[in-house]
């Protein structure tokens, strides 16, 4: 069953958004087939993610930069989680995944380190 709007076609040069409250990404980020698929599907150039329930720690953050790299050629992620004593699951975090051309376009990124929001400020333009 479908809620809200229909999303049609994404015009030339626009720019798309979307976000999910995942509620915990299952298994290891480069099996995160799900989310890819519906980035890729939906056409959606940044996504927010909301309770991923992980721990990002530095080695989870470069394994979902690869994995978003090998799927679309180019892309960024910024994350936040809680402070944790030990590496996996992690009540609330967030992740901002950008790709394609608009990755090119970020010129700053980051996150609060209480896991509660990830931004990223693009170049826009003129």
């Amino acid at each position: 069953m479908d809620y809200g709007d229909r999303l049609g076609e994404k015009g030339a040069g626009k720019l798309r958004i979307g976000f999910q409250n995942i509620n915990d990404i299952k298994g290891p980020i480069n099996a995160a087939n799900e989310i890819f698929e519906v980035i890729e599907d939906k056409d959606v150039d940044i996504m927010g993610l909301a309770e991923t329930n992980i721990n990002w720690t530095e080695t989870k953050r470069q394994e979902a930069k690869v994995a978003i790299k090998i799927r679309y050629g180019q892309g960024s992620i910024t994350t936040s989680s809680g402070r944790a004593i030990k590496d996996g699951y992690l009540p609330g975090g967030t992740a901002t995944i950008a790709r394609g051309k608009t990755t090119g376009r970020i010129i700053a990124q980051g996150s609060d380190e209480m896991g509660r929001f990830t931004w990223i400020q693009l170049k826009g333009k003129k």
